[in-house]
């Protein structure tokens, strides 16, 4: 399950992006609601008018590859020839890597005065159709879209089949046209400026004496559940008891910590836990790792295919490789007071949140104790 500081990330957390559907729907789940559309096949009025983003869901084989790009032109190709003007490409995961990073792009979004959201999902061989596509309007005053608006949805193998169909349904919608320039290629996003503050490449001794908060996962809240389809709330029930398991999970890691720490839920504002005695907070990302690594401010090289992670086992260092594009998760502590950040001095990074955190942690102690 994704993990991004430990709660609720500001849009769609976890479930990510093929989940949870209501009539064959794409769901996100947010904060406080739970945001799903509504398939009956309406295009958005500005579809041809206005500007569309583009967001990508596959596979980590599909990401290693390289695959997921070229599919990606492939689609800008076929839209283009379909007058969308697709003007932003994103990875899901890289969306939504952290709290910050999604606020990020989605104030990117609206200066570029987005208006519509293509969903695309690309797994080849894995589920019952290589792919998805499903559009939508943008809407600039909820994350991406609003729960149960009407969505065009189509499923399929044949990717300029798909999009044939797409074209054929825009001249019967009869919607006017007024993209007249469209570039030729697609434009990915997968970087923005994650840390506001100071940037210290280095593990904290501090950790020895000032105490660090740990925010819990955090399960969603449905207000309304009358108004959310059964299927849906039995998903959010079902994430729900993940969160619960994952806490205690949390628990159990974090009791060989040896310095003061507390399990708590995740609070917006910073000044809750320097008023309440907290030092540190223990933050999380999760994306790709040349995503985090450029968003982390990390020196980069065009000659790189993966990234070596290291972490403490019995006092010893322990290296495991991982590919730049497998999706990843680094943790980071952050003074509550500056906002200043530790990120380490090793490249940390784990497969799962459990390793990141354990990697983080680890390090961390090992450089605290000396």
């Amino acid at each position: 399950m994704p993990f991004v500081q430990f709660t609720k990330i500001t849009l769609f957390l976890a479930l990510t992006f093929p989940c949870l559907t209501y009539a064959q729907n794409m769901v996100f789940l947010e904060d406080y609601n739970c945001s799903y559309l509504r398939r009956d096949q309406r295009l958005p009025e500005t579809l041809i008018s206005g500007r569309t983003v583009v967001m990508i869901n596959t596979g980590t084989e599909q990401l290693i590859s390289g695959a997921w790009k070229e599919k990606a032109t492939e689609l800008h190709d076929y839209l283009g020839n379909v007058k969308v003007d697709a003007v932003a490409y994103f990875y899901w995961q890289d969306f939504k890597a952290g709290r910050t990073a999604t606020a990020n792009f989605i104030s990117l979004l609206n200066t570029r005065q987005i208006q519509n959201v293509v969903l695309f999902d690309y797994f080849p061989d894995t589920t019952r159709s290589d792919y998805a596509i499903k559009i939508t309007p943008y809407s600039a005053d909820e994350p991406l879209f609003k729960a149960g608006q009407s969505a065009w949805m189509i499923e399929g193998n044949e990717l300029k089949d798909m999009v044939r169909i797409l074209g054929q349904d825009i001249i019967r919608a009869e919607i006017p046209y007024q993209n007249f320039l469209i570039s030729d290629y697609p434009e990915f996003f997968d970087d923005t400026q994650l840390l506001a503050k100071r940037r210290f490449p280095v593990y904290s001794t501090d950790i020895r004496i000032e105490k660090l908060a740990v925010p819990l996962f955090d399960s969603i809240e449905i207000k309304k559940p009358e108004t959310i389809p059964a299927n849906i709330r039995q998903e959010i029930e079902d994430y729900n008891r993940k969160v619960a398991s994952n806490n205690r999970e949390l628990k159990e890691l974090m009791a060989s910590y040896p310095y003061k720490y507390e399990l708590l839920p995740y609070r917006e504002d910073g000044r809750f836990y320097f008023s309440n005695g907290f030092q540190f907070l223990l933050m999380g990302v999760h994306a790709r790792g040349i995503t985090l690594r450029k968003m982390l401010d990390y020196e980069l090289s065009r000659n790189e295919t993966h990234y070596i992670s290291v972490h403490t086992v019995n006092d010893k260092p322990v290296a495991v490789k991982y590919p730049i594009d497998q999706p990843v998760h680094k943790y980071y502590i952050q003074h509550t007071i500056s906002g200043n950040v530790y990120i380490g001095d090793q490249w940390d990074a784990g497969a799962n949140w459990q390793e990141g955190l354990k990697n983080y942690i680890d390090n961390n102690v090992a450089v605290a104790k000396n």
